[in-house]
């Protein structure tokens, strides 16, 4: 087989790879609540165009306190962009599980892809892309949150694109690049607002970077700053995010920006590979040669913005209210394509590079559990094992038991939003947390604890006198971790558990 062969074979293969982790048995477990809140205002999208909390079935409510929607019933705790596209995924398919997370997984698929060529139109040799390649194939993190009815893909694709408009504004920074540049911002910004914030931040530095000598090339950052901002505009005026609540906090910011560091260095690569010139210049002076540097300036241009998007990002996130492993996902590519580039350039043995490579895909994510202290296994390798299998919770057995059970007009009284609940079931689900006391006339159906929860502190108190008007009905459960389910690798159980648990649902006589 000749080089080219054997190098459109790798491709091919570590590509099936990615499509494989991506897009196999998407439906062999239930949405949990985020995806199952996307799923549902879809649904509504379907019915009415846009997305109400009141769809005539369900009150569609994340916060108790009325604050995710607008005075005529519109949601706009978030915008609305990961809701469309699932809305339009069930328009052509029909709402499933499936349905939900095709289009996410798809573009998440589709940005492994753009981001290799990217980087291979930049550095003009196959060791870098086929090196990125691998390690966004085998990313337990990047596979996990790609295979959510979520916004995850969408900040992926978008972090990918500006990685292209980065690479056409060191070309020709005109219009073209601008419109490169400013689409993938806006597509940021109606994704999740804090995570637009580092990537307009590193644009803006990378922007002022390239224009040092460059007469005129300020232009293209202007441009692409009113460019994003106008498509941002007729949302910011709308929703009014500013009234929803504070983006920036300063309790426990160094908590937090240790918890970025730890993930980062944990599940996505070891910080020595990010500091591999460092640690090799001493070497390279010993021997009189100098530190390799990036090969074009395409290349030197995707490291440094690569490097401001990672550094700012961590910036952003440690100053952010929330600590969620599902904010790293838009600065991934520019961590992997870093180690790519470094890998790439100070490994020219091919087998060394493929013998590191693999070492840190099946070393990547190995710990200690802290509540058992024993070894887990090898992340990648139970993730693949994981995929054909699917993950029963006593969410499965309680929508299967209703599925028999509920008459229409059913409604079902829960301690929380119930969101994937009330996407499996055609029982109205009524959030406790909406209502002072018990519904009038009675539910007929109460769960003391949420069949879906993340949490399990979530107790419904059934009042003594309310609690004689129900029969009890115990079902075997599988007593899976609470948060199973969820993308985040520390929280994420790959396997079904072998344990069971009683799990008590009301009945009104």
């Amino acid at each position: 087989m000749s080089p080219r062969n054997w190098l459109r074979a790798a491709y091919a293969a570590l590509f099936a790879l990615a499509a494989f982790g991506s897009l196999a048995n998407l439906d062999g477990r239930k949405l949990w609540g985020d995806e199952a809140e996307t799923a549902l205002l879809a649904i509504s999208i379907t019915h009415h165009g846009v997305p109400r909390v009141l769809d005539g079935h369900h009150r569609i409510a994340n916060l108790p306190n009325g604050r995710d929607a607008n005075a005529d019933g519109l949601w706009t705790w978030s915008p609305w962009l990961d809701e469309y596209v699932t809305a339009g995924s069930f328009a052509l398919l029909g709402p499933s599980t499936t349905a939900a997370r095709l289009p996410f997984a798809l573009l998440a698929l589709g940005s492994m892809a753009l981001l290799t060529r990217i980087t291979w139109r930049a550095y003009r040799k196959h060791s870098v892309p086929l090196v990125l390649l691998s390690l966004l194939a085998t990313s337990v993190p990047l596979l996990l949150h790609a295979r959510q009815a979520r916004y995850y893909a969408l900040s992926l694709f978008a972090v990918c694109w500006l990685f292209h408009g980065i690479a056409r504004a060191c070309e020709a920074p005109g219009v073209r690049a601008a419109v490169h540049t400013a689409l993938p911002l806006a597509i940021l910004f109606y994704s999740n607002y804090l995570l637009a914030v580092a990537p307009a931040a590193a644009v803006a530095v990378f922007g002022l970077w390239r224009a040092r000598g460059r007469a005129g090339s300020l232009g293209w950052l202007g441009l692409s700053a009113a460019g994003a901002f106008a498509l941002a505009l007729p949302w910011l005026i709308y929703a009014n995010p500013a009234a929803q609540g504070t983006l920036i906090g300063s309790e426990g910011a160094l908590e937090r920006a240790l918890y970025y560091l730890r993930q980062t260095q944990l599940h996505v690569i070891p910080a020595v590979v990010l500091a591999l010139p460092l640690l090799l210049r001493p070497v390279h002076a010993l021997r009189g040669q100098a530190t390799p540097h990036a090969p074009t300036e395409s290349a030197r241009a995707l490291e440094f913005f690569a490097w401001s998007l990672l550094l700012l990002g961590l910036v952003v996130y440690a100053a952010s209210p929330f600590r969620f492993f599902r904010y790293l996902i838009p600065i991934i590519p520019a961590i992997l394509l870093l180690a790519a580039a470094y890998l790439g350039r100070f490994l020219p043995s091919k087998g060394l590079r493929a013998v590191v490579v693999l070492a840190l895909i099946l070393a990547n994510g190995w710990t200690l559990e802290h509540a058992s202290l024993r070894v887990v296994g090898v992340p990648y390798l139970d993730f693949l094992q994981s995929i054909p299998h699917d993950y029963r919770t006593r969410l499965d057995a309680v929508s299967e038991y209703l599925a028999g059970e509920v008459t229409p007009g059913d409604r079902l009284w829960v301690p929380d939003p119930e969101f994937p609940l009330a996407f499996y079931s055609d029982v109205e689900v009524v959030d406790a947390r909406l209502h002072k006391g018990v519904p009038v006339p009675p539910p007929e159906w109460i769960l003391e604890a949420s069949a879906s929860s993340i949490s399990p502190r979530l107790r419904l108190a059934i009042p003594p006198k309310v609690a004689l008007l129900y029969d009890s009905i115990y079902l075997d459960t599988p007593r899976a971790r609470h948060g199973g389910s969820r993308p985040d690798p520390n929280f994420y159980e790959a396997f079904e558990a072998r344990r069971i648990e009683p799990f008590v649902l009301h009945r009104l006589r």
